[in-house]
């Protein structure tokens, strides 16, 4: 991804829970896809839960049809 999107950095953190072991937020990018010269806008929301050390559960959602717009030559 970053080979494609070189400035692909979240921003704009919106934790729901933060917890040791939990964690629910809603996250944002907006850069540069390289080959296309589009701009990737994208709010991603995830969930993390670890135990012992490790992640135990990673669940994230996005909007795929911004992704295939941004990524898309045409």
């Amino acid at each position: 991804m970053l080979a494609k999107v070189p400035d692909f950095r979240f921003k704009n953190l919106t934790y729901f829970i933060q917890t040791p072991d939990k964690v629910a937020a809603e996250y944002q990018v907006e850069a540069l896809v390289v080959a296309t010269g589009k701009t990737y806008r994208q709010t991603y929301a995830g969930v993390l839960v670890a135990a012992n050390g490790k992640v135990k559960l990673l669940h994230e959602t996005l909007d795929t049809l911004a992704a295939s717009q941004a990524f898309s030559k045409d």
